[in-house]
């Protein structure tokens, strides 16, 4: 039997879509050369790409398994410190499961 998700696994993805191009568009792009000290890197990006051909219905849903899609947020802080937040997020994210942020500093 193909593997198709649920109605609530779609909504899920395409909130977590919607999340991460507000995020690119609040830090930029990691190719933007617009602000060095804050870019966002789609640590994914053949993951977010297919999830988004099947969320704008390029790609029919069945055999498709919810990706795992990851992210990293590079940002300064006031004294000049650059941050770089990991997020992890699951399949089922925002609705079923958390993110996984993992911080470190340059």
């Amino acid at each position: 039997m193909p593997n198709q998700p649920s109605q609530e696994q779609i909504e899920c993805l395409e909130r977590t879509i919607n999340e991460i191009d507000a995020l690119q568009a609040i830090y930029g792009n990691e190719d933007s050369e617009e602000d060095e000290t804050s870019s966002v890197c789609i640590l994914s990006a053949s993951e977010l790409g297919a999830a988004r051909s099947k969320i704008d219905g390029d790609d029919e849903m069945h055999n498709f398994t919810i990706p795992h899609l990851e992210l990293q947020v590079k940002t300064s802080i006031d004294d000049g410190t650059i941050v770089n937040l990991k997020f992890s997020l699951p399949p089922g994210y925002p609705q079923e499961k958390a993110a996984v942020v993992s911080p470190s500093i340059d």
